[in-house]
Formats: C-alpha cells, sequence, structure tokens
C-alpha cells in the first residue's frame, strides 16, 4: 500500500502472462481506489489471473484422485496438492484453479508476516491484499479458455475496475490521505513505507472478504452518489466445494522460523513486540489450519500495533 504506485484504470494497456510480479517490465503495476472495492492491488489481481490459469492447465493432466503437484514457486512458495477426488468437468478444474490460486494468496500473507524483510512484513495482510486476489482468481476463471489470453486479462481488469467505481489518479490521492496516520504511516521516519512498522492496520478476514473502504470511517465525497457496486457473479466466500477436491500443504520456509531480525540500518522500526511471538514454529501448514495461524499472526500483532490494528 504505496502512495506513489497510482493508477487508473485506463492505464492497464498490457498483460504478460507469466511475468508473475518478477519485473514490471510492460505491465503496470499500482492501486486504483475504487468506490465499492476499496484500493485494489493490479499486481496482486495480476499474479491471481495468472496462477489461476497455471493451476487450470496442472489440472489438464493432474486430474485424478492421488494426483499430485509442487504449487507455483515464483514467490519461492513451497507446497503440495494432493486430489482427494477426481474432476471429471470444465466447471469443476475452472473452480478448483480458483480456489487453489486463492489459497495460495493467502498463504503468502501468512507466511510473510514473519519475514521481518524488504516488501514482506510490512505489507503482510495490507488491506487490499486479500480483496485484490479474489478479483484476481475471479478474472482468472473468466477467461482460462481465451484465445488472447493477455488481452482478455486487461479487458476484464479494465471493466472490473469500471464496475467497482474506479476513481481518477487525484481521487485515488485523496484516498491515500484519507487513510494516512491510520491504516499506514508514510512519516514515521526517514525511510517510510520501507520500514517495518510502516502499516498500522490489517485485513486479515478472506471467508468472505472483508472490503475496506474509507467512508467505513470518514465521509468521502469523490464516491457520493458513485454506482460503483461488485458484479453480480462475484462470490465473497471461499468455495468449499472446490476446496474439497484437494489437499494443500505449505512448507515454512527457514527465515519464518528463525526470527530474523531483518535489514539492518537506522530507523526501520520494529516487527515484533518485545516478548511477543516472533517466529512460526510449525514446519508446514495446511490450509486447514490457516485460522489458527492466522489467530497467532492477531495475537502478535495486538501486542505491536495495538486495539483496532484489524478493523478500518
Amino acid at each position: 500500500m504505496v502512495q506513489d504506485r497510482i493508477l487508473e484504470a485506463t492505464d492497464i494497456t498490457t498483460h504478460v502472462y507469466g511475468n508473475s510480479g518478477l519485473l514490471e517490465g510492460s505491465e503496470q503495476w499500482g492501486l486504483v481506489y475504487t468506490c465499492a472495492g476499496g484500493f485494489v492491488d493490479v499486481a496482486h489481481m495480476r499474479d491471481m489471473i495468472d496462477l489461476t490459469k497455471f493451476y487450470h492447465g496442472k489440472l489438464l493432466t493432474k486430474n485424478k484422485v492421488g494426483a499430485t503437484f509442487k504449487v507455483f514457486a515464483g514467490a519461492k512458495d513451497d507446497g503440495d496438492v494432493v486430489l482427494t477426488k477426481a474432476i471429471t468437468n470444465a466447471a469443476d478444474q475452472r473452480d478448483v484453479a480458483m480456489s487453489i490460486a486463492y489459497d495460495q494468496g493467502i498463504w503468502h500473507e501468512i507466511v510473510s508476516y514473519w519475514e521481518c524483510e524488504k516488501g514482506m512484513h510490512s505489507s503482510s495482510f495490507s488491506p487490499e491484499d486479500i480483496v485484490s486476489n479474489k478479483f484476481g482468481v475471479y478474472i482468472g476463471g473468466k477467461i482460462l479458455l481465451a484465445t488472447d489470453f493477455n488481452k482478455h486479462a486487461v479487458d476484464e481488469m479494465t471493466k472490473l475496475l469500471g464496475t467497482l467505481g474506479a476513481l481518477k489518479r487525484a481521487d485515488t490521492e485523496r484516498a491515500f490521505t484519507a487513510i494516512e496516520g491510520r491504516w499506514v504511516n508514510h512519516h514515521l521516519g526517514a525511510v517510510g513505507h520501507w520500514r517495518f512498522d510502516f502499516l498500522r492496520k490489517r485485513n486479515f478476514t478472506y471467508d468472505p472478504i472483508d472490503i475496506w473502504t474509507v467512508d467505513r470511517f470518514a465521509a468521502f465525497p469523490p464516491c457520493t452518489g458513485s454506482t460503483g457496486s461488485l458484479p453480480t457473479d462475484f462470490s465473497k466466500t471461499v468455495d468449499s466445494n472446490a476446496r474439497s477436491f484437494y489437499t494443500l500443504k505449505f512448507t515454512v520456509p527457514a527465515n519464518a522460523r528463525a526470527g530474523n531480525a531483518g535489514i539492518s540500518g537506522v530507523g526501520r522500526g520494529r516487527c515484533f513486540a518485545p516478548g511477543g511471538t516472533s517466529t512460526m514454529t510449525a514446519t508446514s501448514v495446511p490450509t486447514t489450519d490457516f485460522d489458527n495461524q492466522i489467530k497467532v499472526i492477531k495475537d502478535a500483532a495486538l501486542l505491536e500495533y495495538l486495539a483496532g490494528y484489524d478493523a478500518p
């Protein structure tokens, strides 16, 4: 959630399947404020669009009971998918691909909280992350079979942002001004958003997603009278039927278990409160343990960021 990365819906003109957040290149990464969806992180959307396609491709051949495959490793994730039911139709194949992608997005937020490194702890469960992920798998599911996947990704991202009531750059800047000192603090020190404690509030709710909008805590005139809305075919909840087709277990990386001190240097703040939890103790985490892992994070976050850390 960085204020110098503001986009408008019309800025999204290119998508490159497989880019997966490695290099921006010809893509456009950043945030757009929408009246019905709050802040939308376009990079998160892109990643989930691509992950959905990636898993759909896996399931073309790995669709029998007992089939196994590794999760996409582009974000340095390590995990194993095991099918517990056969996938026999295109609709289930699509839905399972969307579900696995969404689960990997949740895992990234969980594990990055314990990675006291630049761009990890300081952005874990940022208010827009899970919501943007859900929008991404929604789009990915719609365009899986598109002949020109990249073009359709651009078209559907632009269409979704329009439906949500995307604002112009100046009004997204106004939204950032509204959350400054409440959700984030760019002024804690010279390194600003690279401080580990830059993010003051975190949105942990993934089922159903909880959309944080500025007008939940203050009047926000740019959205007065907006017709922005969620698409009628968009679901805010986890697809429990799709999840019933597989188990998914992630391996916890060493740095999340080591209590790493983070990047050295003056003025970077801290990740964890003294005396509180500062490492993951598990060596592996199945999706069935996500809620417990999030509770551990919330207990630690309460000590560091105090009451109200998990609400707009």
